[in-house]
């Protein structure tokens, strides 16, 4: 368990707060770039780290983001008019572009100067990966865009979607780096009817019948990885292999000789909200219909556009999921007793219903925790580390001026009983160029 000063420094991520300072060092992603479908199109509200912001494209198809309050009354800049390279607040005309300058002031005389003294704060973008990322941190500690594998490839290899969780990001990242609960949340009780992910027969048997897997985790230059070990045969044992990468993102493996590999980022819209990003790429080719076919199974993470909520304007209002706590998720009694374990539909909404059933932020302190959690005790230290670290000694966040680190993959892998995981996993957690080895 946790103390309670721990668990408020791990979960609180306003400006000012250390895990909201450490996390700003970093790009984080806000949008998919469908959300802004074309210049001039209607702004959208964003929420990230307690930030109530407004996310626009200009006319020349750039990607802005700018604090929903205009700096002349305050204003929302969500009902400006998006219009000629800038966002136009209907109140008194006061205009700003992507980099937040005031680039027109009409209720003011002609010949006044006052536009160029105002700013609204503004944040950069990139387009990468078919994702928006946004930088919130102060410029002069505005490191690279990491280059996890999805960034550096074309836009083809990859898909994206995402959705609303009603509780604090530190827990629902958590979920992502667990490999314990693989066994049971997500259990079929008939092996090959199992349609929760893109995975080989042979791996969901090995995960059913050894339940207890054994851990060991090891720091990276880019955060921790988890293996998690499992008896196969009297010669060879199942390593599943799971990653935290800093900031907020988890890796788990896909499985098959032609596997997706994808990366889940549990961003904090505040200390009580978060938005789960799912990322999945091929890494050597385009996505074919096959592969978006079975990505898009209902029963994985994804959830189908009539299992989200009518879409509403406040930030993430089109990612909010049907099934949600005050409907139990639609939990199924009957399928409980004779299909799954959990119940309820869908690996994502499984992972959604645990962790909002913790409430918006755990208390730490409660809970008691076994072997089985090694990853999560490990993740979180080394948050607890990190953050600590910048803001006791100033020490630069680990991964944010090496974007080479996040060059990995996850995997799952049959290794003779008794060999170095580590060593014996290698060449699969790398990410290379025009390569995919086979994962179990």
């Amino acid at each position: 368990m946790l103390t309670r000063q721990d668990n408020e420094l791990l979960t609180r991520v306003g400006r000012g707060t250390p895990m909201g300072e450490f996390l700003r060092r970093y790009w984080v992603p806000i949008l998919m770039p469908e959300e802004l479908p074309a210049p001039d199109c209607a702004p959208i509200r964003v929420r990230v780290f307690g930030e109530d912001l407004v996310a626009f494209r200009d006319s020349a198809g750039r990607p802005g983001l700018v604090v929903e309050a205009c700096p002349h009354r305050g204003a929302s800049l969500f009902f400006g008019r998006n219009e000629e390279q800038g966002l136009r607040c209907v109140y008194h005309g006061w205009k700003f572009d992507t980099s937040g300058a005031c680039v027109d002031m009409p209720n003011e005389p002609a010949e006044s100067n006052f536009k160029h003294k105002i700013r609204v704060t503004a944040y950069p973008c990139i387009e990468q990966g078919n994702l928006v990322w946004a930088y919130l941190g102060l410029p002069e500690h505005q490191p690279p865009l990491p280059e996890l594998e999805n960034n550096l490839l074309p836009d083809d290899h990859t898909f994206v979607y995402k959705r609303v969780l009603d509780c604090n990001w530190m827990q629902a990242l958590e979920g992502g780096i667990d490999s314990s609960h693989f066994s049971f949340l997500h259990r079929k009780f008939v092996i090959d009817d199992f349609l929760g992910a893109r995975s080989t027969t042979e791996s969901l048997a090995l995960v059913a019948s050894d339940t207890h897997p054994r851990f060991q985790v090891v720091d990276t230059d880019y955060g921790v990885l988890i293996g998690a070990q499992r008896r196969a045969t009297e010669q060879q044992e199942y390593w599943r292999v799971n990653i935290f990468l800093t900031p907020f993102y988890t890796m788990a493996p896909d499985s098959g000789e032609d596997p997706i590999s994808r990366w889940s980022a549990w961003v904090p819209m505040d200390d009580h909200t978060t938005m789960r990003y799912v990322v999945e790429w091929h890494p050597v080719r385009p996505l074919r219909d096959g592969d978006l076919a079975s990505l898009k199974n209902p029963e994985r993470m994804y959830l189908p556009a009539e299992d989200y909520l009518p879409a509403t304007s406040a930030p993430g209002g089109a990612f909010r999921s049907r099934p949600n706590l005050a409907n139990d998720f639609l939990l199924d009694r009957e399928v409980q007793r004779t299909q799954t374990f959990s119940g309820i539909k869908g690996i994502g909404t499984q992972d959604q219903a645990v962790t909002e059933s913790m409430g918006p932020i755990y208390d730490r302190t409660r809970e008691h925790l076994g072997t089985a959690d090694l990853g999560t005790i490990g993740a979180r230290r080394w948050l607890l580390n990190a953050t600590k670290a910048l803001r006791d000694q100033g020490t630069e966040p680990p991964g944010a001026f090496q974007p080479e680190v996040f060059r990995v993959r996850s995997a799952g892998v049959l290794l003779p009983s008794g060999a170095d995981w580590i060593e014996g996993l290698r060449e699969y957690i790398t990410a290379v160029p025009g390569v995919n080895h086979p994962s179990v």
